[in-house]
């Protein structure tokens, strides 16, 4: 065995300059923030081990890890494990049982990786031990966003595909269809419709239909499995690449492993155009087995694992392809790149791909394997070319201990943050047993990418407010409720309507979404104008304008653009020409103008002709007689108005009378204006009517 104290040298050395630079937020330092202290242990009660194996971040920031729960006193169990944790590490209450969910078909089940779909249930698969038939099966699990079984989903949310003795699921994947597919190994060969039994397994690929029932369109009933000549072939984990599959991990033939992938076609049969005949590899005569792996952008294809260059010991490794399965050259060394951090057991065990093509590598360094054995969990990052980041942690490297044992890495993954998330399971030599653990670094990014406002975000209509991430990014998109908006890619966003805004960023270091921004857009008051009576008047008469009346509301009376001194009350009397509006304003100080109405004058009084005080009785009941001296000959109009300026009689009388009577007694009890026109001559007279 490697001399450990070595190894102790290198990993306090590598903590202590970590530790210098963690106030600096450096990309590959803990963040505290996390958990507070930026790692998190946690054992479901009444479990003495509990795994993570897998982790996936959820549209609304928090992360799902899938894993066990297991106990071995007073009973025997281990569980299908879902934990849900907020954005600050803690355990989410309002998943499941207080922050988790625990379930098995079987008295035993392990969960190995989950998967999210478009509608935001949660994806399960493993492997179930059945106790009664001594077998071990494919297991599947659906939960619904909130951590109960999807009842919806095969028998209560949980599907059993049993077709060997000895069965894993690995990868599980929703499809754009809605179908499912997922990979693992089995003992059960398609082809010859036999089972090897435990002493050899074969690659399988199962695709189920959106209910958990098998597909039929896929394989044989939904089943394909694949023999490469070893006595063991895995696959641990699974991509897309358009319609196509690409699974695997290695094939093993007495105890010597061989790393390789290959792509499915979409009806379940091997792709023979990828790599070697279907088969993609390193070079032979080199042990390795690929754990994980993620396409980057341009498809190619970047796997991580271990591999022996120096027999016994295991290196961390990275494995980059071409779209179709052939060794990339232009990465590390013949598309390889391994590291020795001097201990006998080293292995990725899950990648991440930044968007600006750095790759994030976790796993870990150990002594070996076992539960007894000291390790240490590890993250890497590389350069897109496969050349250590010296950005990154101490010289492109991160190490941790968590407990006084053994940090098994299981995956890692990129928040909304550009922050790196790792979970795996604590070993603690101490207790017997172990913890599942999470712990989060920081990225090139940690500070975040925040929404500046340019002014007030609480306005009326008809205004609006600049929206801007600070600071600059590679993309934007630009969301409305949680909907995107269609266009708005750019640094910044005109709001005119009330909502929450929001920016999914893309920079160097990963995706963020920004903080939300709460738009709001307050109506603007009702304005109108509505005239007392007719809109014309003779000289020396006076309108009345009334304008709606709101309580709440404040007024303020225009004629033309000049605002009228002292004219603030809900009408206003108008005894000029000209074009009058009224101004309301709200308890929101939001402000609407009405449209204009114009006053008009149309007529004069004559110089020449007077009937004040000549219409009798005034008072009167309603008989009304008017002399008119000296006669006019013309015909006359005539016309009488209430004091708001209102037309209530109207008559015309032919000329050369010497006076008129006129019945107004169906008028109310007041005072009006009798008006007489004739020929644009105009003679008013004020006149009151008396009820008995």
């Amino acid at each position: 065995m490697r001399n450990r104290s070595n190894s102790i040298f290198l990993f306090l050395f590598l903590m202590l300059i970590a530790t210098a630079e963690r106030a600096f937020g450096q990309a590959g330092t803990l963040d505290n923030s996390f958990s507070g202290d930026g790692y998190l242990l946690y054992s479901v009660p009444g479990t003495n081990s509990t795994t993570g194996t897998g982790i996936e971040l959820q549209s609304d920031g928090k992360y799902l890890i899938s894993g066990k729960a297991a106990a071995q006193i007073p009973v025997s169990f281990s569980k299908f494990l879902v934990v849900r944790l907020t954005q600050d590490g803690t355990l989410d209450s309002s998943f499941g049982e207080g922050g988790y969910t625990a379930d098995s078909t079987f008295g035993r089940s392990f969960a190995h990786d989950l998967g999210l779909q478009s509608d935001a249930k949660i994806l399960v698969t493993g492997q179930d031990f059945d106790n009664v038939s001594i077998t071990e099966n494919i297991g599947v699990m659906r939960l619904l966003p909130d951590g109960n079984l999807d009842s919806t989903f095969g028998y209560n949310g949980r599907v059993d595909i049993d077709h060997g003795h000895t069965e894993e699921g690995h990868t599980i994947i929703q499809l754009s269809d809605g179908k499912i597919v997922l990979t693992g190994h089995t003992d059960y060969d398609v082809a010859t419709n036999t089972i090897d039994g435990p002493a050899r397994n074969n690659i399988f690929l199962a695709r189920l239909l959106a209910d958990g029932s098998n597909d039929p369109s896929f394989g044989t009933d939904g089943f394909s499995t694949f023999d490469f000549g070893g006595t063991q072939d895995y696959s641990k984990n699974m991509i897309l690449q358009n319609d196509q599959y690409i699974a695997g991990s290695c094939s093993c033939l007495n105890s010597k492993c061989k790393s390789i992938l290959i792509r499915v076609n979409s009806n379940g049969s091997l792709d023979t155009s990828f790599g070697n005949n279907g088969v993609a590899s390193i070079p032979a005569g080199v042990e390795s087995v690929f754990w994980r792996m993620m396409s980057q952008t341009d498809g190619k294809i970047v796997v991580v694992g271990q591999v022996i260059y120096n027999e016994p010991d295991y290196d961390l490794f990275v494995q980059r392809f071409t779209v179709n399965g052939l060794p990339d050259s232009s990465f590390g060394v013949n598309g390889t790149f391994s590291l020795d951090l001097g201990e006998p057991a080293e292995k990725f065990e899950d990648v991440a791909i930044q968007p600006d093509g750095k790759i994030v590598c976790a796993g870990y360094t150990a002594e070996g394997t076992g539960n007894k054995d000291a390790g240490d969990a590890v993250v890497v990052r590389l350069n897109p070319d496969g050349t250590l980041d010296n950005s990154f942690g101490t010289g492109g490297i991160f190490v941790l201990s968590m407990v006084a044992g053994f940090d098994e890495t299981k995956a890692c993954m990129l928040d909304g943050n550009g922050k790196i998330v790792v979970a795996g399971y604590a070993h603690d030599m101490d207790l017997g047993g172990g913890s599942l653990f999470a712990f989060r670094l920081n990225g090139d990014c940690a500070a975040g990418y925040t929404i500046s406002p340019s002014g007030p975000t609480t306005f009326c209509k008809g205004s609006s407010v600049t929206l801007s991430v600070n600071p600059s990014a590679l993309s934007y998109q630009w969301k409305k409720n949680g909907n995107i908006i269609a266009g708005a890619t750019t640094q910044s966003y005109v709001a005119s309507a009330t909502a929450n805004y929001s920016c999914s960023v893309t920079a160097a270091c990963g995706t963020f979404t920004t903080n939300t921004v709460n738009v709001v857009v307050n109506p603007k008051p009702k304005a109108v104008i509505k005239p007392g009576g007719t809109t014309t008047m003779c000289e020396g008469d006076s309108i009345l304008l009334k304008a709606n009346a709101t309580p709440g509301l404040t007024y303020q009376w225009f004629k033309g653009s000049n605002a009228l001194a002292g004219a603030t009350a809900t009408s206003y009397w108008a005894k000029q020409a000209g074009s009058y509006r009224v101004q309301t304003t709200d308890l929101n100080g939001c402000t609407s103008k009405s449209a204009a109405t114009t006053i008009q004058i149309t007529c004069k009084e004559s110089p020449d002709r007077s009937v004040s005080d000549a219409a009798y009785p005034n008072p009167s009941t309603g008989i009304l007689t008017v002399p008119v001296s000296p006669a006019i000959t013309t015909p006359i109009e005539w016309n009488v108005f209430d004091l708001t300026g209102k037309e209530v009689y109207s008559r015309i009388t032919t000329g050369g009378m010497s006076e008129y009577t006129f019945d107004l007694s169906a008028l109310k009890e007041g005072l009006y204006f009798l008006q007489m026109n004739s020929g644009g001559e105009i003679v008013r007279q004020k006149i009151s009517i008396v009820k008995d």
